[in-house]
């Protein structure tokens, strides 16, 4: 069931990304129709997550050209693509596919992404502004929803699969006569989803032809098994690429997972609740530079460093930071890993519009994270390994004054769920 959609409509899919430092609860979303779905195999789960580590760290490549600070959740911009997926056919179809390395088609992988989705997700019923400090565990949730031009009509059967694989809630607006409207009421929702920890999601006007915005937004909340003290927060220097600049190190001295080589130190520490925890990736020494660790870094090389990781006594010192990045604009990176056939007027998205005039036009994403004493709000062998023991007598020195890369896992699924790099902290 559909209607005529309006001539040369471009269709924009957009990723809002909360991470890791938020408060409030989501929006709830709608419920999904039709049948029960069945469980998809925990083989397709395994296989899901190791795409989208896999797509992490191509997508990391990409971006990390550009100088600065990196922040961006790769689940949530899986999910968004898998969305568009349910709408593509042809050769656009195939490019996502292959870039995102979905192991499974249709059906089947909408089901995985409905399963992944159940597993990760917490309840925030211990964590409303009223009760705040009630709930130690993490809460981490996505929100999913569709913005569609009021007079238009995608097909039912798209927002079929939309709505009972990924719980999506569909909002009609006016792109066309009242483009100001319909940004004010979709930069309300992510911030709203993001606790406010996205404002403003789309800074300037989109275009008056957009005739379909896709939005999932992802936020976290964790608070470390073993909060650090405030009180050993000391100001000291961050060596940036454009010099050392002041930043409050939080201190402790404990047990962690650890593990070092001769380019990297890795230090593993666990949210309350154990299953998710920041993995903090920091070059050894000089002559082992960030730029090095980040050319060598691949989906086999980042397992092995944490399966090597190991309990060990530690003495951390880890700068406070919190960062946004984004509003930025995907394309250009994903095209240069393989998308390009999935934009523009050639690409097919007949499984969601009979009007062969429409198509994806952009993917943007906005990420935030902030990690403070508490913990953190954001809505391939390696050479030369030392594997640490606890056996050892001497503390190991672990000092992030310098730029490093770290990355959100929940572990009982294997996802990486954020990654990022720090290049210059910033309150």
């Amino acid at each position: 069931m559909f209607v005529k959609l309006l001539p040369g409509i471009s269709l924009m899919l957009f990723s809002a990304v909360m991470a890791i430092a938020l408060s409030v609860g989501l929006p709830a979303v709608s419920e999904a129709s039709g049948a029960q779905t069945e469980q998809a195999p925990s083989d397709d789960i395994s296989a899901l997550t190791y795409g989208n580590t896999s797509l992490a760290l191509d997508l990391y490549k990409e971006l990390k050209e550009e100088k600065g600070n990196l922040f961006f959740s790769p689940l949530s911009v899986s999910t968004a693509v898998a969305m568009t997926y349910a709408g593509a056919d042809g050769q656009a179809a195939k490019a996502i596919e292959d870039v995102f390395r979905f192991p499974t088609k249709g059906e089947e992988l909408h089901q995985s992404f409905e399963l992944l989705t159940k597993k990760l997700e917490t309840s925030d019923d211990a964590d409303d502004e009223a009760s705040d400090d009630a709930g130690d565990g993490p809460l981490f949730t996505l929100a999913n929803s569709l913005w569609p031009q009021k007079d238009s009509e995608i097909l039912q059967s798209f927002f079929d699969v939309i709505n009972q694989y990924y719980g999506s809630r569909i909002f009609p607006v006016d792109y066309r006569n009242n483009e100001p409207q319909a940004r004010e009421d979709i930069n309300e929702w992510v911030a709203e989803a993001t606790r406010d920890k996205i404002l403003n999601f789309l800074p300037s006007p989109v275009s008056n032809s957009t005739t379909l915005i896709l939005i999932n937004a992802v936020y976290f909340k964790g608070k470390w098994e073993s909060p650090f003290n405030p009180e050993l927060t000391i100001e000291g220097d961050f060596q940036a690429e454009s010099g050392p600049i002041k930043a409050q190190f939080m201190n402790a001295k404990d047990h962690f997972n650890y593990f070092e080589s001769t380019e990297l130190q890795a230090i593993e520490l666990p949210y309350a609740g154990e299953d998710l925890s920041m993995v903090i990736l920091l070059p050894a020494n000089e002559q082992s530079t960030l730029t090095d660790l980040e050319n060598s870094l691949n989906s086999e090389k980042l397992q092995s460093i944490v399966n090597g990781l190991a309990f060990a006594e530690v003495e951390l010192s880890l700068p406070r930071f919190s960062l946004t990045w984004g509003t930025t604009s995907l394309r250009p990176a994903l095209e240069k890993l393989g998308l390009g056939p999935a934009f523009g007027p050639n690409a097919d998205y007949s499984k969601m519009t009979a009007d062969s005039s429409n198509y994806l036009s952009d993917v943007l994403h906005k990420a935030f994270v902030e990690v403070n004493e508490e913990g953190t709000e954001a809505a391939a062998a390696t050479g030369g390994m030392v594997r640490a023991t606890a056996m050892e007598l001497k503390p190991t020195i672990f000092k992030a004054d310098h730029p490093f890369i770290f990355l959100i896992q929940e572990k009982s699924t294997n996802s990486l769920l954020f990654i990022g790099r720090l290049a210059a902290p910033a309150e």
